[in-house]
């Protein structure tokens, strides 16, 4: 049998995006929904059995939002960190990476909407936890 994760040594992270600045990105509603449930999930204690205090769930973060709270959970992470994304992604035209969509900053309204500045490449990792202190 394979033995999962650690719980009270594990932290995640569930991020949804669900509505964005960038008219080419349609809204997905159904992303809000996913969170609560899956969040739900993660705590039984049948399924994995995180405890409340280790899971955070970002609903509509901006970008430093998502990075800060990842970094954090990162940090305290033990054994495994899971981070899940629920929104758009889509492929940076000059260095083919891939982007996970987030809104806007509240700050950045009124500025037309940049890829990078409100997206996080998918070749983040997180440079602290116990991979990073080996």
């Amino acid at each position: 049998m394979t033995e999962l994760s650690n719980p009270a040594r594990s932290r995640a992270l569930l991020i949804g995006a669900h509505s964005f600045t960038d008219p080419d990105l349609e809204p997905l509603p159904a992303v809000a929904r996913n969170l609560d449930r899956l969040a739900e999930l993660l705590r039984d204690p049948s399924v994995w059995g995180l405890d409340a205090g280790h899971l955070s769930v970002l609903a509509e973060p901006d970008r430093d939002q998502a990075l800060g709270e990842a970094g954090r959970l990162a940090d305290e992470a033990e054994d495994t960190l899971l981070v899940y994304y629920a929104g758009h992604g889509f492929v940076h035209d000059l260095s083919n990476e891939l982007y996970l969509a987030l809104p806007a900053p509240t700050h950045a309204a009124s500025t037309p909407p940049c890829a990078t500045r409100t997206s996080v490449s998918c070749s983040w990792a997180p440079r602290s936890g116990p991979a990073a202190r080996s």
